[in-house]
């Protein structure tokens, strides 16, 4: 995120900067299981899980990281910014609650699966949580009533979190076959077969449909006729993508088919998906590097598969309370601003696995 300026806040960022919720695994649906949270708790504890409870100096370690984080590239307009029917501010904090619940109950898992930190992880724990309270303000910490053994305990949990989920996916299978993982990269022309209307994109009629194939079989024939297919993808793909790489299961059916069979420099004919129409060229048919990547995320996502299915069955047995006042009190624009808090940061300057 650190190449855009300061300020920018294209769309495209509100799918893609929420990391919090994804922090532990890459994987945010891993928090969505049957945990039901209630009131009624002590003014300072903000939720407990089981026996795990969670306090607001705790939270508010986490929270004042993403919130230096954040500012530091967008700045602090970023909160204002309408998302649904509430702010980006709203976004950030749901996504904090759910790392901050996720969290505690894999603490309880550790305790079920007998899974502990050695003595030198214990150590390097302590000395990432000696640098955060080294760098961060300490009259931010003291007004927000964090202390030393808050900030250890939340480097503890997180660094035990990550530590159960290698434990536990450690003899997952994660074998890729290069076919399965395999990624080319095309440059494309699509003509859609929806068109705008003040009500809102309506399917084309059955001629109009066949007009656009035709126009589209026009552009092929031109290329097979020597013209050169970019400048045809400069022409009719003005506003679209028209280079990308593909890999399986990323794109329809019919598309994926020809595509695939693609070597390069060749041109596919025109391709019906349910969208459109597309005519590809093939540039490279094997990309080494990117399948390379992709065997990567296919194996960590067999991980993830595995231990969300550990994960989801050992919450689902656990009740929960929540506090809805005193969480509705915290706010990433208003209150206690903890510069130099860097969380996150620190804890992946001291463990690799993130």
């Amino acid at each position: 995120m650190k190449y855009m300026k300061k300020g920018c806040f294209p769309a495209v960022i509100l799918a893609g900067i929420l990391l919090a919720a994804q922090l532990l695994t890459g994987c945010s649906r891993i928090v969505q299981t049957s945990i039901q949270f209630t009131t009624g708790l002590a003014s300072d504890e903000l939720f407990k899980i089981g026996q795990e409870v969670c306090k607001t100096p705790q939270a508010m370690v986490l929270i004042a990281s993403q919130r230096n984080s954040y500012e530091a590239v967008y700045g602090e307009e970023l909160w204002q910014i309408p998302v649904g029917e509430g702010q980006f501010q709203d976004v950030v904090l749901d996504s904090m609650r759910d790392l901050l619940a996720q969290m505690k109950c894999m603490v309880l898992m550790a305790e079920e699966y007998n899974i502990t930190l050695s003595e030198s992880e214990k150590r390097l724990v302590r000395e990432a949580s000696d640098a955060f309270c080294q760098a961060a303000d300490p009259d931010g910490m003291e007004q927000a009533g964090i202390t030393e053994e808050d900030v250890y305990e939340m480097m503890y949990e997180y660094r035990l979190s990550h530590y159960l989920i290698s434990e536990l996916t450690k003899d997952v299978d994660v074998e890729v076959s290069d076919n399965d993982a395999r990624v080319v990269q095309v440059q494309q022309i699509f003509f859609s077969i929806y068109k705008d209307t003040d009500t809102g994109s309506v399917l084309m009629s059955e001629e109009e449909q066949r007009s656009q194939y035709e126009r589209l079989e026009t552009v092929r024939q031109r290329v097979e006729n020597g013209e050169d297919f970019s400048k045809m993808a400069e022409i009719y793909g003005a506003g679209q993508q028209t280079q990308l790489a593909v890999g399986r299961g990323e794109m329809p059916a019919s598309y994926e088919e020809a595509v695939f069979a693609l070597a390069d420099d060749e041109v596919s004919s025109v391709i019906e998906t349910e969208e459109g129409y597309y005519l590809v060229k093939c540039l490279e048919d094997y990309d080494v590097e990117a399948t390379q990547m992709r065997k990567a995320e296919m194996g960590a996502y067999k991980k993830e598969e595995a231990f969300t299915q550990l994960y989801d069955t050992f919450s689902a047995g656990l009740t929960a309370e929540f506090n809805q006042d005193a969480w509705d009190s915290l706010s990433m624009t208003e209150g206690i601003h903890i510069s130099g808090a860097d969380f996150f940061g620190i804890y992946s300057s001291y463990f690799e696995d993130v």
